[in-house]
């Protein structure tokens, strides 16, 4: 609906269509490695995510819940690594996020983050999810990321458990 003084026919309607800006997602055996996004903007997806953790309950039962019971933990970023090592985001402007900006997932190492620009997030930030040193069956630790020179503002308007930054088993 347009506001008072707009005009329908010149009104701009951004409609994301998907979950991820980039995903870069390589194996225990073979990492991605070196790709660098610098000076870049990153506008709008997908805000769909729905929890499927039994972590609140710790119920065998997998339940589908609105949000994760610590700052939408489980959820995906929009610029998401997984397996990945020396690469970085520096210098981009990430706004409206459905989820999570920037997700640093499991197997991760030398990932930099550096002098972005993060508005708007329906949850949060900078997400880094690695796996447990030990007890996991499947151990892929993240570490040595580096989070830098960062403005994150205006998280959790999608998901209210959202934060800034959540480093959740970061290693080094």
């Amino acid at each position: 609906v347009p506001e008072e003084g707009q005009n329908i026919e010149s009104l701009e309607i951004i409609a994301p269509t998907q979950k991820h800006f980039i995903e870069l997602c390589g194996s225990k055996e073979n990492k991605v490695t070196g790709f660098r996004f610098r000076n870049l903007d990153f506008v709008a997806t997908k805000g769909d995510y729905a929890s499927r953790s039994n972590y609140a309950t710790k119920s065998a039962e997998e339940t589908l819940y609105a949000s994760d019971i610590q700052s939408c933990f489980a959820a995906h970023g929009a610029i998401r690594f997984e397996n990945a090592e020396d690469c970085s985001v520096e210098n981009c402007r990430i706004l409206c996020a459905g989820v999570h900006a920037i997700e640093i997932n499991k197997g991760c190492e030398h990932i930099l983050t550096q002098n972005c620009h993060i508005e708007n997030a329906g949850a949060g930030g900078i997400k880094i999810w690695g796996t447990p040193a030990e007890g996991d069956e499947d151990i892929r630790p993240t570490g040595n990321c580096r989070i830098s020179g960062n403005t994150i503002t205006n998280c959790g308007k999608r998901y209210a458990a959202g934060c800034g930054g959540k480093p959740l088993r970061a290693g080094e």
